[in-house]
């Protein structure tokens, strides 16, 4: 995996904003989710979605079948794959990182195209909740090299961490 210096921001409309936060804050452990973006603006999350998953204080996997049915859902109202560029988890009450689940988790989902990976957690949710900012929220994005040599076993990974977001034009 490269990591790439420079910063990339991931903007929220306030809808977003507010149903993942929502989400974190009534999980009773981790919870997971997907954000589809704008069409004409792949760095705006527009809205997100869960489906049925087991989840801990320390987990959350998402049932794949329902998962399926919600992309096919969704593109049979005329939304294509590639809008779906945002996963989002909480950690319940650990601080946001990257933990090697999420490694994995970010590998699974990634292409080509950047993937936004969010990690927020049930202290900054009930900050959000009072209407402050979040402290601890974590955001990066991954992508995949599509002209990675052919002799290597897996293509480059590319890694933005630390990425700045905003929610509708203010930023945070």
């Amino acid at each position: 995996m490269a990591k790439v210096t420079g910063k990339k921001t991931l903007h929220f409309t306030r809808k977003a904003w507010e149903k993942m936060w929502g989400l974190t804050l009534r999980a009773k452990g981790e919870i997971s989710g997907f954000g589809l973006v704008d069409e004409h603006d792949p760095c705006k999350v527009i809205d997100f979605f869960v489906v049925t998953q087991e989840c801990s204080g320390s987990n959350s996997t998402m049932d794949p079948d329902p998962l399926h049915e919600l992309f096919l859902s969704k593109r049979d109202e005329g939304i294509p794959m590639e809008r779906w560029r945002v996963w989002w988890h909480s950690h319940a009450s650990l601080d946001t990182f990257f933990s090697g689940t999420d490694e994995a988790t970010a590998e699974l989902y990634a292409s080509e195209k950047a993937l936004w990976s969010v990690v927020t957690n049930h202290a900054d949710a009930v900050r959000v909740a009072k209407g402050k900012s979040p402290t601890e929220m974590y955001v990066r994005a991954d992508c995949f090299d599509p002209d990675f040599p052919k002799n290597r076993n897996s293509p480059q990974r590319y890694t933005i961490e630390g990425c700045e977001w905003t929610v509708g034009n203010v930023q945070v």
